[in-house]
């Protein structure tokens, strides 16, 4: 799969669906080389869009740990 500023884009914008648009762009931020607009689109990516989808991923993945967590253990 070609990795790019669409492919990018559609994983933001399913994230805000979820979690709203406050929190992914929160966790957006903590990405390095990715600009993205307030309605989730990649404006531009200054690393190898892998890594940086890579990276977005673990924001994510590490976010729903901490969710989980808390539901569990209060």
């Amino acid at each position: 799969m070609v990795v790019d500023k669409k492919v990018i884009s559609e994983l933001i914008k399913r994230q805000m669906a979820i979690l709203g648009p406050d929190i992914t762009l929160a966790r957006v931020k903590n990405v390095l080389g990715i600009q993205v607009g307030a309605n989730g689109e990649v404006v531009s990516i200054d690393r190898d869009p892998q890594v940086v989808l890579t990276d977005l991923a673990n924001q994510f993945v590490e976010l729903s740990g901490s969710i989980i967590k808390k539901s569990i253990y209060g």
